[in-house]
């Protein structure tokens, strides 16, 4: 797979999710949304990432030691198949999954060398590759199974980040803290202390002579 901007896709449908929002990724490895799934890689940008996908009928059961970061979160899928895509116009490889319709999968997914070159570029990543597993599950909260220390830093720092309340705006000069940077404007013809209704005004037409109409055209 071709990585760009820390991300591997898997969507339902042929076309990369441009309108992806970026949220604070609580697991530090996947997030999800109807019918599409984002991993995030070390490699910033990389040409031949390795990924496998595995579609299994129940949980496949304790990832293996050799993997340093396994997370799971759960998706809703609309269709019968989710595709990999890519920036660009490479053709998506297609994973069928079997559901007749809207049915609900438990992901997990599997790093190894995510720290090797994290935020690098690279045509071949050295050591780092991906294991995406999904099966038919009821939607359950996001889990962390295991994160190295670099990957768990860096997802702390983000919800930290995250939650940092924004800088207070400053006011201009002259304007008190309290009240508000402009005041209401006047009504154009304000009613009468007795509560009469203002006085209507009516548009009149201007004279003949000053009829500036554009005549007809021929």
């Amino acid at each position: 797979m071709f990585v760009d901007n820390h991300s591997l896709h898997l969507v339902a449908g042929e076309r990369f999710p441009w309108d992806w929002s970026y949220s604070v990724d609580t697991t530090g490895l996947v997030e999800a949304r109807d019918d599409e799934v984002r991993v995030s890689t070390g490699l910033a940008t990389c040409a031949r990432m390795p990924l496998t996908v595995e579609v299994h009928d129940t949980d496949p059961g304790t990832p293996g030691g050799e993997w340093d970061d396994v997370t799971e979160t759960s998706l809703t899928v609309h269709t019968d198949d989710l595709h990999t895509v890519e920036t660009g116009d490479v053709p998506s490889v297609r994973l069928p999954l079997g559901a007749d319709g809207a049915a609900t999968y438990r992901v997990r997914v599997h790093a190894h060398g995510r720290d090797l070159e994290y935020d690098g570029s690279a045509g071949d990543p050295a050591g780092e590759r991906y294991l995406v597993q999904l099966w038919p599950a009821a939607h359950a909260p996001d889990r962390v199974v295991r994160l190295s220390d670099a990957a768990r830093h860096r997802r702390d720092a983000a919800i930290a980040h995250a939650r940092k309340p924004l800088p207070p705006v400053p006011l201009p000069p002259g304007i008190p803290p309290g009240r508000p940077m402009t005041e209401p404007r006047p009504m154009s013809t304000p009613a009468s202390a007795g509560g009469q209704r203002p006085t209507t005004m009516r548009a009149e037409r201007r004279p003949a002579d000053d009829d500036r109409r554009i005549p007809p055209g021929r």
